[in-house]
């Protein structure tokens, strides 16, 4: 809510004035004299930002709940303008023609960028996010350490009301087409086969103690088992999985000092669906478990200065191993055709990324200075980001 006042004027106000995520929104009042009547003034948040160089796109929660990508954080950047992905439900994007390593991830103000890939190594589900924005060509300076785009993504938090939602996605696998036969695969393996596809979120936020400590809490479980031409449908299957817990926890001091907490843990599991030529003691199963932390702590230091400091970071353990532990040796039978395989899984490894990112910025407005109001911005940050990686290759034999 803004409010003008101005002495022989009745004092005006604009209700439901909504900031995007790096962007200029601009209220216009008519001030009345104190003897006329009211007039009521409705700020809308325009669709392009005439104040800010930057070429980019913001959805705000809404226009994410409208979008035909329900329940694919990445596929709702992806239809942004400008923004390429090889494939459906890819966690790399190429804004503007750039590298996918060379982008920039902030999660609530936090760069939470992978140190190898240029990603973030979690998926969120849409009920978490208040609003995503991609910034192109022209970003500020504070964008500095990156070569393509900047992702910035803004979690919902607690209000003084309680407020949730429950989201249910269920293929029916009879619903799902099979596709084309592909002919060349063993009979009863030729075409694509739903088993089950199914996620479910659920999020409740709401306050704590009114106007002072407010709460967001977000859990979501996806199970899915789909098979593909030349995929093996083998008794007892293990079925890909992901169970994605957030809390954001928000307190107000006064009413210049607010400090968010956010904590979340996503585990993941990806096992192989095997082809017909292969014994299922030598597929392998995708395990990938992820912890982050942050604060983030903002203060108005007067009525032109603004400060703000982060901290925080991530840690993901991402291994590839077997399914069914075998002490054998991978085995390679060459004189059929197809060739088949048996043993064990011929190699595996453990990869460990993580980072940790701190950041103090401060803001300071001056007005009637240099010819014009202008916006100082000083900040100071650290970032370290590692990723260890592990390979463990069995030996293996063939027979020609």
């Amino acid at each position: 809510k803004v409010t003008a006042s101005l002495d022989g004027f009745q004092t005006q106000a604009a209700d439901d004035v909504r900031v995007g995520i790096d962007a200029v929104t601009t209220v216009d009042f008519s001030m009345p004299e104190a003897f006329s009547e009211e007039i009521t003034v409705i700020a809308e948040r325009p669709v392009i930002d005439t104040a800010s160089p930057s070429f980019g796109t913001a959805y705000d929660a809404d226009t994410i709940k409208d979008l035909p990508t329900r329940g694919n954080f990445y596929d709702t950047l992806a239809v942004a303008p400008g923004v390429a992905a090889d494939r459906e439900s890819i966690f790399l994007l190429s804004p503007f023609g750039s590298d996918v390593q060379s982008n920039l991830w902030n999660i609530d103000g936090l760069d939470s960028t992978s140190p190898e890939a240029g990603d973030v190594r979690w998926s969120m589900n849409d009920e978490l996010i208040a609003e995503l924005q991609m910034v192109g060509t022209g970003a500020g300076a504070e964008y500095g350490n990156m070569l393509g785009s900047a992702f910035n993504v803004v979690t919902k938090t607690g209000t003084n009301e309680f407020h949730g939602s429950a989201v249910l996605d269920y293929w029916v696998p009879d619903w799902v087409s099979t596709n084309a036969i592909d002919e060349d695969a063993p009979e009863g393996a030729q075409t694509y086969r739903l088993d089950h596809n199914n996620n479910l979120v659920f999020t409740l936020g709401g306050p704590i103690v009114k106007d002072k400590l407010w709460f967001f809490a977000a859990a979501e479980w996806g199970r899915v088992l789909q098979y593909w031409p030349y995929e093996e449908e083998f008794p007892g299957q293990k079925e890909t999985s992901w169970d994605n817990y957030d809390l954001k926890l928000t307190a107000q001091f006064g009413n210049n000092h607010r400090l968010n907490m956010r904590v979340g843990y996503h585990d993941y599991v990806g096992p192989y669906v095997g082809d017909v030529y292969s014994e299922p003691t030598t597929w392998g199963e995708d395990k990938e478990n992820t912890k982050m932390f942050s604060l983030d702590y903002s203060a108005v230091l007067g009525d032109k200065t603004f400060l703000e400091a982060r901290v925080g970071g991530w840690r993901t353990d991402h291994t590839w191993g077997p399914q069914y532990p075998s002490d054998e040796w991978l085995y390679t039978d060459t004189t059929v055709d197809p060739w088949e395989y048996s043993g064990g899984l011929w190699w595996a490894w453990d990869w460990d990324p993580q980072t940790d990112d701190a950041e103090i910025v401060l803001t300071q407005h001056a007005d009637d200075f240099l010819a014009g109001n202008h916006e100082f911005r000083f900040g100071v940050q650290y970032k370290k980001g590692s990723a260890n990686t592990k390979l463990f290759n069995t030996s293996y034999y063939y027979l020609a």
